[in-house]
């Protein structure tokens, strides 16, 4: 009754087990019967060549296919319809164009290696080399139809397409050697059979090559697949060193009676390449779903199955070999029982390798494949040195023990390692690993009741969250709460929507103290007036970094212009929360990004009336490191935006970077020949996020404000060069603080249509195609640092405006 139930249970598994194992009984039963004919009309020399041939197929064969389907298999289950449709799309136009091209790369290395590494070989290369190589171009169109069918469980279609190919490239084969064709009728009978099934499946598939490909998507294919490929390739020393190693050190005809057994050995790879096809899929999807019981369960059974056919194999291998050679290879026989084993140790391997791809570790089988063969090449000159034919027979047996226990080694440490990570990262899995996504805001350090979290400079000198205290963590869950891109505004005004205004402060000093027109003064003063705080960013020197404060600690000056720099917010929204809880009058100015994470952080207290936010038009957060890089040792003072209306050209659109040291020496460079301003101006070193940031008149805060570049074109009798700046009302909250100001008693103030302003404050935000760029400008910072890094990649603009700057200097002189 159990037995019954167990039939039940697994009625789909065992149907499609037997069909498998029926379409790689057909391949098997015709190379048995045209075993006895090919050993009649193809000498021991003749079975040397094929032997050789058939190892360095095993080299190219990963390098042809690119292991594009074990990526095929790897993404099926991870699809919906539409996206398997665009990867069997993806993969079927490199298996035609790409495999082409390698097969040729392929018989040219083979002939490189043949005649400057090899050049007293006995075997030739023209024509066996191109029937071998092409022959494995061509089969990967049947092999990916072959993949999709196994995929879908679909074995019927399985059986009959690799029956189909068993029949044409054996029926060729015998037609070619029984003709006399000797080596080159085997291999040339093999490639045109595989050939025709390639025109076939090429037919089949034509509405696939002309699709346009996704560069994107392909590039990642590839990255995934070659360190798969690399590792396979190193697999040719586990299963075909022992071949091209042995024809350096004996005889062709030993040679051949060595290969002879080895290839009738190998007809169990058809049992064991049947079992893995009706496990394969289920092994995968096990590992998908995480269900990592039911996967060893598969395993065991595939390692059970290949010893039960292995074991009554050897017993009757003396008869097999003598009944497939028409006892002319009896010398054969021992490297026949001997290689036998090998299917036991392969699936041991290749079960554990599958399961290691499946868990997206695509790196440890190169890594696997690296320290196997460097062991596998030591052992294979260690016991052919001692035993030669026997000693290269049993490290075949062996060397598939060696790279599962080095596959096993390398997952094992890599898993660990994963726990390790997983244990100190599991608090906050969700604001910890944001990465690109992270603004930098703050908000979650200042919600975490625990203080276990900072912010600290990565990699790239940009501000991101760190655990620092993983033990204090509570996991309440409030810095994700706070958090605005793990849970963002929903309300922000569309550009549509509030009031515009261009302002200009009638005072010359607050407008040569200013950015622009000077109305962040206006709103700043109001508040302090009224013994209220004023948040801002000032330059803290001994850091090199500027970072928030408030007018309680630094004087309002030190709030003023722009810092292209990005600002550390750290505990600041803490302490705007404790000025509101004692109803005192708070104006926050900042990024958009930071005025989110305030927003997020207070919640309900961001509605308190005393609040009041600004943020302005950002182009971008630059990194610090890259300034600290630029600005070098010793600065005691920077002014990026310095303006001097009694000197021509350096007023507000000639404006200055000035910096002073403690030395007493004082530069001034002019915007256009900074490089650091010019890696800002070029968007080169900002923050991820600012590449595809669109929050311009789409704020959180009260206003917005920026320069008004366009101020000389509505009135070009304006045209003073001292600064005006454009004023954004986003809320009452906003309108209220403005009509307080009485701007019109302190400046000139114009209300603006929504034309002008969208004409002339366009949005600022970077291209996101700028991305691929930027990482390859990160990358040179790394290597070279900043100058050399700006120079490199802005080389006209930077070498060019600093030529022209010293020629000016001199002629003025």
């Amino acid at each position: 009754m159990a037995f019954q139930d167990f039939i039940v249970r697994h009625k789909g598994t065992l149907t499609n087990l037997l069909v498998y194992f029926l379409a790689s009984v057909v391949p098997m039963v015709l190379n048995i019967v045209s075993m006895p004919l090919f050993s009649c009309y193809l000498s021991a020399e003749d079975f040397a060549v094929v032997g050789f041939y058939s190892s360095l197929s095993l080299l190219f064969a990963p390098l042809i296919s690119f292991y594009l389907l074990h990526n095929y298999m790897r993404s099926y289950f991870q699809c919906d319809e539409k996206g398997r449709e665009q990867l069997h799309v993806e993969t079927t136009q490199l298996l035609v164009y790409f495999s082409a091209v390698l097969a040729v790369v392929s018989v040219a290395l083979i002939w490189g290696y043949q005649n400057w590494f090899n050049r007293n070989s006995r075997i030739a290369v023209l024509p066996y080399a191109p029937y071998a190589m092409f022959y494995l171009s061509a089969a990967g169109l049947l092999n990916l139809k072959l993949t999709q069918l196994k995929m879908q469980k679909k074995s019927l279609p399985y059986f009959v397409y690799n029956s189909v190919n068993a029949v044409l490239t054996v029926g060729f084969s015998v037609f070619f050697v029984m003709l006399g064709g000797g080596s080159a009728g085997k291999l040339g009978g093999v490639f045109l059979g595989g050939f025709l099934l390639f025109g076939y499946f090429l037919w089949d598939a034509r509405e696939y090559l002309f699709r346009k490909m996704q560069w994107g998507s392909i590039r990642r294919m590839l990255v995934f697949c070659f360190p798969l490929m690399l590792a396979a390739m190193l697999g040719f020393f586990s299963n075909g060193y022992d071949k091209v190693f042995l024809e350096r050190h004996i005889s062709l005809k030993e040679l051949g009676y060595y290969s002879v057994g080895v290839s009738i050995s190998h007809f169990l790879y058809v049992f064991s390449d049947a079992i893995s096809s009706t496990f394969s899929p289920d092994i995968y999807e096990s590992v998908a779903k995480k269900d990592f019981r039911r996967c060893s369960y598969f395993v065991l059974l595939k390692i059970v199955l290949t010893t039960l056919i292995v074991i009554p194999f050897v017993v009757f291998a003396p008869l097999i070999v003598n009944l497939l050679t028409a006892w002319k290879y009896q010398k054969a026989i021992p490297f026949c029982v001997i290689t036998a084993f090998s299917s036991v140790t392969a699936s041991l391997y290749y079960s554990l390798s599958q399961i290691t791809i499946a868990m997206n570790h695509n790196k440890i089988p190169l890594l696997t494949r690296i320290a196997g063969s460097c062991l596998t090449i030591g052992m294979f000159y260690v016991l052919i040195q001692k035993w030669g034919t026997y000693g290269a027979a049993w490290g075949v047996v062996l060397n598939f023990l060696v790279y599962f226990l080095c596959n096993f080694l390398f997952l094992g440490i890599t898993l660990l390692r994963e726990r390790a990570h997983k244990k100190f990262s599991t608090p906050l899995p969700a604001v910890l690993d944001l990465k690109e996504k992270c603004t930098g805001c703050g908000a979650c350090v200042a919600a975490c009741p625990a203080k276990c979290l900072e912010l600290k400079f990565d990699k790239d000198g940009f501000w991101r969250p760190a655990l620092t205290l993983p033990d204090a963590c509570k996991q309440c869950g409030l810095c994700a709460a706070a958090c605005p891109v793990l849970s963002p505004l929903t309300d922000l005004p569309a550009s549509e929507e509030g009031e515009f205004y261009s302002y200009q402060a009638k005072s010359e000093t607050v407008l040569r103290e200013s950015s622009s027109g000077g109305v962040f003064t206006l709103l700043a003063e109001k508040v302090l007036a009224e013994n209220g705080i004023v948040f801002g960013c000032a330059f803290n020197y001994a850091l090199g970094i500027p970072e928030y404060t408030d007018t309680d600690h630094v004087a309002l000056s030190e709030l003023r212009k722009s810092k292209y720099v990005e600002s550390k917010t750290g505990q600041i929204f803490r302490e705007v929360r404790k000025q509101l809880l004692q109803n005192r009058r708070v104006l926050f100015c900042g990024t958009p990004c930071h005025i989110q994470g305030l927003r997020k952080y207070l919640g309900n207290d961001f509605a308190n009336p005393c609040l009041t936010t600004v943020d302005f038009v950002c182009h971008g957060v630059p990194s610090a490191r890259n300034f600290r890089s630029y600005a070098g040792k010793g600065l005691t003072a920077v002014d990026f935006r310095y303006k001097d209306f009694a000197v021509k050209n350096r007023g507000w659109k000639d404006y200055c970077l000035k910096m002073e040291y403690a030395s007493g020496k004082i530069c001034y460079t002019s915007v256009y020949a900074s490089p650091f301003m010019i890696a800002y101006g070029n968007s080169f070193g900002l923050r991820e996020t600012c590449y595809s940031c669109c929050r311009v008149l789409h704020s959180a805060a009260d206003f917005t404000i920026g320069d008004f570049w366009g101020q000389a074109k509505l009135h070009p009798e304006n045209q003073d060069n001292r600064g005006c700046s454009v004023v954004v009302i986003h809320s009452a909250r906003g309108g209220d603080l403005w009509r307080e100001c009485a701007p019109a008693e302190y400046g000139n103030v114009e209300k603006l249509p929504l034309p002008a302003v969208r004409y002339f404050l366009h949005d600022r935000h970077v291209p996101s195609s700028l991305q691929r760029r930027e990482r390859l400008f990160r990358l040179a910072v790394r290597i070279f640092s900043f100058l050399p890094a700006i120079t490199l990649f802005c080389p006209k603009t930077v070498i060019g405006r600093a030529f022209k700057k010293k020629l000016k200097s001199l002629y003025e002189k």
